[in-house]
């Protein structure tokens, strides 16, 4: 039995023996296979690395692992394909933009739902003011010495200006004499060069919170204020063409006294309180300091640029409701719109009505402006003579629209009409014999000039809303301060050219951007590249001439060179002409316009209201003052 049982358990070693053999042999054999599959993956890979050595080398950088360094050649040809992927996302998404998005310009209409938002950095002063009716014309009381150095106004401004009524009523109608002081700089953010600033404007910019202050006359005026003028010689005269038909020439003296003496007034107190106090008042009364101070403990003080001494008192205020004109020209026989005084003959004035008749006049013709050492303010006696000096019948077709004198020969004429004709008149010319129907002359047969240099029809031909062809009107002209050949004019069309008379055979330049008739065009005062023009579409937009000489070297330069940035110019805004500077939109409806003749650059505009500006892009080289 025991035999047996170790029988069994031999048997029983031998079938585990076995077992654990065969299994060894399976494994074996299962890792014989996995090695000739190894072996056999090593043989394909020997077989790739012999075909490409290229892959060969990538594999094996592959398997050195992502620390391995990176050929300086091949980096910098990765960073250029990737930046030529961005620019043109870059384009094309600057593409998709311009699809969606149409760039504003700001002579185009502005539709419901668009509002325009002020920019002050545009501006480095810009006052807007309502008027109780509004104006076709106005003019500036100018300053006995113009004394502001260019680009380096001192602020605040003090201004007096005449303003023309156009009331509801003939009887309501007034000529207004403003006042404006503390017109101080427009309120933007600080930049370098305003660091760089005077004592003068750092004083403004601690007072820049005050507000304007304004008075006034009103004058009583029988008819609309069609244009009204103030003479160069003393800007206290003024003269006015009424609706009614007349031309009224008023003498302001004792309107301008009065306030001198509260100025005069103002100025003792201030003194009185605190020196310093004066260089918060009007810019005419800022004086050095120091010499203010040392002339006090004198006992006198000299406070402006027309020489004005104190007065002991206040003067009693005129009552201007019984001002009266001091003379009115009645020989027109209709009313008009032309009106201007000679700059180099005092005392004379052209007007123009709407019958086409031009006549040269003056209030005074045997006595001349006589000062009083009595009073302050000067006496004027004007002859009741309404003889003509010369009378141009028939100078135009239909309305004289504007007439201009020379500022070079005091006896010639520009002037415009509804009848589309330009005309240059010399006043030496010898006068040919008319004959005259319905004259309001006593006499028929006249003697008339006929013009040197006439255009006749200057605008050319514009449709009318019924889609008929008719003559452009012409509505304003004026000559270049600077250049005794060069003029202006402005149209129906929306057009301003200018001409220049030694070749009048077509424009020298037009620049047709307006969407409205022309309402006024000046030239500056202060550069004879530089013109301000107001437009019936809202607008007053100021050129300057010379930028077209810069943009056609600019354009030559282009040809010669690379043009590509110019090109992108274009595409990315609106493109204007060369000579544009700016422009002002905030009156509604602009009838006047002017530079100022003591301040450079600052313009004025009427219309319903009044704004006073001026652009900070509108600067001068010392070389542009005239002399």
């Amino acid at each position: 039995m025991e035999k047996d049982k170790n029988k069994d358990q031999d048997k029983q070693l031998d079938d585990d023996e076995d077992k654990q053999s065969n299994s060894d042999d399976d494994n074996s054999e299962e890792n014989e296979d996995q090695k000739k599959g190894e072996e056999q993956s090593d043989s394909d890979d020997i077989q790739i690395y012999e075909e490409d050595d290229d892959e060969k080398e990538e594999i094996i950088d592959n398997y050195e692992g992502e620390d391995a360094p990176i050929d300086p050649q091949d980096e910098l040809q990765i960073l250029a394909q990737s930046f030529q992927t961005m620019n043109l996302e870059e384009k094309q998404r600057k593409q998709e933009m311009k699809k969606q998005m149409k760039v504003f310009n700001p002579f185009d209409d502005i539709t419901d739902g668009q509002s325009l938002e002020y920019e002050s950095s545009e501006y480095d002063i810009n006052h807007e003011m309502r008027l109780a009716w509004s104006s076709l014309s106005f003019d500036y009381m100018r300053h006995a010495q113009p004394a502001q150095p260019l680009n380096r106004i001192s602020y605040p401004l003090k201004l007096r200006v005449f303003v023309g009524t156009q009331a509801d009523n003939d009887q309501k109608n007034r000529i207004e004499l403003i006042e404006a002081r503390r017109l101080h700089r427009t309120q933007k953010d600080k930049t370098d060069e305003d660091e760089e600033s005077s004592s003068d404007d750092d004083l403004d910019d601690t007072f820049e919170e005050e507000d304007p202050l304004l008075r006034n006359f009103s004058v009583p005026h029988i008819g609309c204020v069609n244009k009204i003028r103030s003479m160069p010689q003393d800007s206290r005269i003024c003269a006015s063409y009424s609706s009614s038909g007349q031309v009224s020439v008023f003498n302001m003296s004792p309107l301008v006294a009065y306030w001198d003496s509260l100025v005069d007034e103002e100025v003792r107190e201030l003194l009185e309180q605190n020196p310093n106090q004066i260089q918060k008042g009007d810019n005419e009364l800022k004086q050095d300091v120091g010499k203010r101070r040392r002339r006090r403990r004198k006992g006198g003080v000299g406070i402006n640029q027309q020489g004005l001494s104190f007065v002991k008192q206040r003067l009693n205020k005129p009552d201007e409701r019984k001002m009266k004109p001091a003379f009115i020209y009645k020989e027109h026989a209709q009313e008009g719109y032309a009106l201007d005084w000679s700059q180099l003959e005092a005392m004379r004035i052209a007007s123009g009505d709407n019958s086409g008749c031009i006549r040269v006049w003056s209030p005074s013709e045997q006595s001349s402006p006589q000062s009083s050492s009595s009073s302050q303010q000067s006496n004027f006696e004007f002859i009741p003579s309404n003889s003509a000096l010369h009378t141009i019948y028939h100078a135009h077709n239909d309305t004289v629209e504007d007439v201009k004198w020379s500022p070079f020969n005091p006896n010639m004429l520009l002037s415009c009409s509804s009848d589309g004709s330009i005309h240059i008149y010399d006043l030496l010319c010898k006068a040919q014999q008319l004959s005259v129907k319905g004259s309001n002359s006593k006499k028929n047969n006249q003697q008339s000039l006929t013009p040197i240099h006439a255009i006749e029809s200057a605008h050319g031909t514009i449709k009318t809303k019924k889609g008929k062809e008719r003559i452009t009107d012409v509505n304003v002209v004026d000559w270049n301060k600077y250049q005794n050949h060069l003029f202006a004019s402005g149209g129906d069309d929306g057009a301003v050219c200018v001409w220049d008379i030694r070749n009048m055979e077509r424009a020298m330049m037009r620049l047709a951007i307006h969407k409205d008739q022309i309402t006024a065009v000046e030239w500056s005062h202060h550069c004879e590249s530089l013109i301000l023009v107001a437009g019936a579409d809202h607008r007053v937009s100021v050129w300057d001439f010379s930028l077209q000489k810069e943009a056609q070297g600019q354009k030559l330069m282009n040809e010669q060179g690379d043009d590509e940035d110019e090109n992108d110019d274009e595409e990315d805004g609106v493109k204007l002409p060369d000579p544009f500077l700016n422009i002002h939109m905030s009156e509604e409806s602009p009838k006047d316009a002017h530079w100022h003749t003591d301040f450079p650059g600052l313009a004025m505009v009427v219309g319903h209201n009044f704004s006073i500006f001026k652009f900070s892009n509108v600067t001068f080289d010392e070389g542009d003052i005239k002399q």
